[in-house]
């Protein structure tokens, strides 16, 4: 028996994309990675992106998060599509979020219509060092947090619905390595054994060329340890000014080749910072007024409190410096945090230095480690006595990205106001506040500071009193050469970082700082030109802001000096 043959159509709706159990969508292993501070660089199989099987896929990418934040995969297109971008994700310490945006799909796809038989791909997370756009609708591949832990997951959707890889990792950032790179304690052995050989090495070199040339007098032997003490290269360039109209240009050279030329640069800086004593900070009564126990302050720039009563000679030591400025000498005082038992001593050095400035640059608890003791009066109209002095918080408001407080001191029948600016978003050896956020920032305190407030030095501090410190100094001053000169005028920025070391040391502390600061030159400069063309219509707006690097400010803090009770 036989029938007519009928074909039937049936539509199926678009599934999923099917995923192989066998098909390892990330072939990096986790000590494979190569690693930088910022970036992690893994092999995406992109075999899983071409597979159209259950329907033709649509948006696919890859996501990142911190190794414990790596909650909230979704089923359906819409929840990948409304992961957070870069921006918004490093606020709050990297939880799930998309590092590709469509342009990477498009080379996918180009890249398999071109080779069939492409299947691996390597993706670089981080690589981008500056970030253009707030809007969450803009993702970038902004840079990691150094010392961190992180996992990689690919995605694919169809209209159907979306499939994704098990958490791969984790991928560990590289620590950043303060200056002073040797343990206080574990390689003193080793040091020393390292300063004994080199010392028999150089006696025996002379004892070699006394025997060759005979008698030998006390100044040629003198002469020759000079000459290998003198090894150190004294070749490096300190002068390197650049036109204002042609800076932008040079920031982008710099930062070719992943920032190669700032990675030296930053080497000559730390080649060249100065050495100076810091022997009163470390007698046994001071040693415990220092946050960390290898960030001092020179003895030649340091503030020097007046004795108290008693005339312990101890009394007139607080780890603070002075800095030059554009308009004085001592324009800026660097300090550190003050710790509990240095506040009235801060409270001191504000009094008797005639100081209504302080800019402070750190959260007092930062990832759960205290990095400042709250030195102030917590309550409005609440006064609290520091010493011999009483200090009331007037009024406290939040603007912008900082709180802004208003401070009564008073001794005796005297009182005082203080302004204090309190910047809420930059963690420790980081640079990664937008651009934008720091300039005004830091024109808004600027523009705070006329007579009487130039009476008396700007107090600022971090931590330490060293990274963000020395960042925010070196970007008031530029600012100010910038304000008052055309743009055929030059700066130097190498070599006001220098000059800032000569007076304290580390300041800038990090290479990422460093960078921050020619960033945030170029762009001020880029105001101003067009502001000279009549083309900006300033508005100072409600910026975001990027939150930072958990890595403490020091590896060597000075824990005896911590509470924990905060």
């Amino acid at each position: 028996m036989s029938g007519q043959a009928a074909t039937h159509d049936y539509r199926v709706p678009a599934g999923a994309p099917p995923l192989d159990n066998n098909m390892e969508l990330i072939t990096t292993k986790a000590g494979d990675h190569k690693p930088s501070q910022q970036t992690i660089t893994v092999e995406i199989n992109t075999s899983f992106f071409k597979n159209d099987l259950n329907g033709k896929q649509v948006f696919f990418g890859i996501a990142v998060c911190e190794k414990s934040k790596c909650a909230g995969q979704g089923t359906v297109k819409s929840e990948w599509e409304g992961l957070p971008n870069w921006h918004e994700a490093s606020k709050s310490g990297f939880p799930l979020y998309r590092v590709t945006n469509e342009t990477y799909m498009e080379n996918i796809r180009n890249a398999g219509s071109r080779r069939k038989r492409s299947t691996s791909s390597e993706f670089i997370i981080g690589k981008d060092t500056t970030c253009p756009s707030l809007d969450s609708s803009v993702y970038c591949n902004g840079p990691l947090n150094p010392g961190q832990s992180y996992s990689v997951i690919v995605f694919a959707c169809t209209n159907g619905g979306c499939t994704h890889s098990y958490p791969s990792g984790p991928y560990n950032t590289l620590v950043i390595v303060v200056e002073s790179e040797f343990p206080v304690g574990g390689v003193v052995g080793g040091v020393v054994a390292v300063v004994a050989a080199v010392l028999v090495i150089i006696l025996a070199s002379i004892v070699v060329r006394k025997r060759r040339l005979g008698k030998t007098t006390k100044h040629t032997e003198l002469e020759n340890i000079v000459d290998i003490e003198d090894s150190v290269p004294k070749n490096i360039p300190r002068k390197r000014p650049i036109r204002l109209r042609e800076l932008a240009d040079k920031v982008a050279e710099k930062h070719k080749d992943s920032n190669l030329y700032f990675a030296r640069e930053y080497e000559d800086l730390k080649a060249l910072s100065a050495k100076h004593a810091t022997e009163t900070s470390e007698t046994d009564s001071n040693k415990l007024k220092n946050r960390y126990v290898n960030i001092l302050p020179f003895d030649v720039t340091r503030v020097k409190l007046q004795l108290t009563e008693d005339d312990d000679p101890s009394t007139d030591f607080i780890n603070a410096n002075y800095l030059p400025g554009y308009k004085s000498e001592r324009e800026y005082i660097a300090t550190q945090g003050p710790i509990p038992g240095t506040i009235d001593d801060f409270w001191r050095m504000i009094w008797e230095q005639n100081v209504s400035i302080i800019v402070m640059l750190t959260l007092c608890k930062e990832e759960g480690r205290v990095k400042c003791e709250m030195y102030w009066p917590e309550n409005v109209k609440e006064p609290k006595q520091y010493g011999d002095l009483v200090v009331e918080t007037v009024s406290c408001s939040t603007v912008n990205f900082y709180d802004f407080r208003i401070f009564k001191i008073k001794l005796g029948d005297t009182t005082r106001t203080l302004k204090h600016f309190h910047f809420l978003q930059w963690k420790d050896f980081s640079a990664n506040v937008q651009n934008d956020v720091m300039i005004d920032f830091i024109k808004n305190v600027r523009n705070h500071i006329r007579p009487p407030d130039m009476n008396g030095p700007v107090v600022v501090h971090c931590s330490a009193g060293v990274g963000r410190t020395g960042t925010y100094c070196a970007l008031d001053h530029l600012f100010q050469v910038i304000d008052d000169h055309d743009l055929d005028h030059s700066i130097d920025i190498f070599d006001l970082v220098l000059n800032l070391r000569e007076h304290r040391m580390f300041m800038v502390q990090t290479e990422q700082q460093y960078v921050f600061i020619h960033d945030c030159v170029r762009d001020y400069v880029e105001r101003k030109r067009k502001e000279m063309q009549g083309d900006l219509l300033y508005e100072n707006v409600n910026r975001a802001f990027v939150a930072d690097d958990p890595i403490e400010e020091s590896m060597y803090q000075n824990y005896s000096n911590q509470r924990t009770d905060l």
